[in-house]
């Protein structure tokens, strides 16, 4: 089964390093409309220049066309006839959006896919480390059409934010209504709630995944992970993520169940890229009609 892997923090990324350039009210703006700050004791990473490399950092504002976009991300998976460029995270500069609920294809997904290979292969300066990374952090800003449910129509949902791995599977943190009660929930984690699994996984009130409710009300929000995958040298493996500063999910060096519990990850293989949002704009499967917004997006490793 599926599941995904974030890595990192989504810093107020207006002002962005690797080549990317945007103007300073641009910057002003974007970052008038940041979520909270990590929460003392929350662990959210931070990239440290110093001691880290950057894979990728895009805020999109540089790209005056969704064709100059698609020609930094060039691997179509229906993007280009169901993605498009809109405005940014506040009111300024440029983001990327996802549109489902209409057409006839069954993913859309967007990301670096096949760009990381090695140094300077995404733009001639990054990423600093090539991939495959068996320890990366990840983090970007999302926005979803208030009261939107890409559960409505196929409790499969979507498969939401994925870490692609050298196998060729993903590990995906999904929205869907599989394993956990009480309506769509996500961004979900590899494994089941805390009473099934007996661990203290989801750091939520309930110990399940959030009800996606939350998430989808037309703001901006915040979306950080980070994962240990492919034998790091620390020896750890799993992954956690943060949602606008707060702890949602670790399994961070716990076997959960045998490997046959649904959804669950062994983490065997590094990371090769991300992608978002994937799943169901097909006819059999689609919900009401709704975006997916993404923005200032962030990956560094160690």
């Amino acid at each position: 089964m599926r599941r995904v892997h974030y890595v990192g923090r989504l810093a107020a990324i207006a002002f962005l390093v690797g080549g990317i350039s945007c103007s300073s009210d641009v910057s002003a703006a974007k970052s008038s409309s940041v979520p909270p700050p990590p929460l003392t004791g929350s662990g959210e990473p931070v990239y440290d220049p110093a001691s880290q490399s950057l894979i990728l950092t895009d805020n999109f504002d540089q790209y005056a066309t969704k064709t100059a976009l698609m020609n930094a991300y060039p691997i179509d998976r229906n993007f280009l006839e169901y993605g498009e460029l809109i405005t940014g995270r506040g009111g300024a500069g440029h983001a990327a959006r996802l549109n489902y609920g209409i057409g006839a294809a069954d993913d859309i997904l967007f990301g670096p896919e096949g760009r990381l290979g090695s140094v300077g292969s995404w733009n001639g300066t990054l990423p600093q480390k090539a991939g495959p990374y068996r320890h990366i952090y990840f983090s970007t800003w999302f926005r979803v059409t208030a009261g939107s449910d890409p559960t409505e129509n196929d409790y499969s949902g979507i498969k939401g934010f994925m870490m692609w791995n050298t196998a060729g599977a993903r590990y995906q943190n999904a929205v869907n209504k599989l394993s956990q009660s009480g309506g769509a929930r996500g961004p979900k984690g590899a494994n089941p709630d805390n009473a099934t699994s007996g661990f203290n996984l989801y750091k939520t009130p309930d110990g399940k995944a959030p009800l996606w409710s939350t998430y989808s009300d037309g703001n901006w929000h915040r979306f950080t992970i980070e994962v240990y995958a492919g034998g790091d040298p620390s020896g750890h493996f799993g992954e956690r993520y943060w949602v606008d500063g707060a702890l949602i999910y670790s399994d961070i060096d716990l076997h959960v169940g045998t490997g046959t519990l649904a959804d669950h990850y062994d983490y065997a293989s590094p990371v090769s890229h991300w992608m978002v949002f994937g799943n169901f704009v097909n006819a059999s499967a689609r919900s009401n009609p709704f975006s997916f917004d993404v923005d200032d997006w962030m990956a560094w490793t160690q």
